[in-house]
């Protein structure tokens, strides 16, 4: 397939943040994300911007001071599905159960457990949220594969 931009790849994701340094602190601790830059910007009074990178080299850019509302992430499983737009975060890890297991111990607690696909997306699945509701997947080969 000849793609239209050959060197088009992710880059980052930005999340809205109400609590700068508490947000860094949790993805280090939970994920192991480290600082690399954080900064302002004359254009954004009252506003504090940070990037932070994972193990993989990508970079989640945070923002703080917004006033807006928050994009909401669902009672449960299916009401989460069902909203429109930015829904979630999704990392590849090797294995679902480990990678739950080791949030847990981090504290963070799982918001849907690691759960078989074998039928579409085939895939092991598990969702959990950042400590301000922001909501991550980790996605990885089906259990016993």
């Amino acid at each position: 397939m000849t793609y239209p931009i050959p060197s088009l790849r992710a880059d980052h994701v930005c999340l809205g943040v109400d609590d700068m340094q508490s947000i860094i602190d949790w993805y280090g601790r939970v994920l192991g994300f480290r600082l690399e830059k954080r900064w302002t910007v004359t254009e954004l009074p009252g506003r504090e911007l940070a990037y932070i990178i994972g193990p993989d080299g990508f970079r989640i850019e945070l923002i703080s001071g917004g006033k807006g509302p928050r994009s909401p992430s669902g009672a449960d499983f299916g009401e989460h599905l069902s909203v429109r737009g930015a829904n979630h975060l999704c990392f590849h890890v090797d294995d679902v159960d480990e990678a739950v297991a080791a949030i847990e111990t981090a504290g963070a607690e799982p918001f849907f457990p690691p759960t078989d696909y074998p039928v579409g997306a085939e895939r092991r699945i598990a969702f959990f949220k950042d400590i301000e509701g922001n909501v991550i997947e980790f996605a990885g080969p089906l259990s016993g594969h």
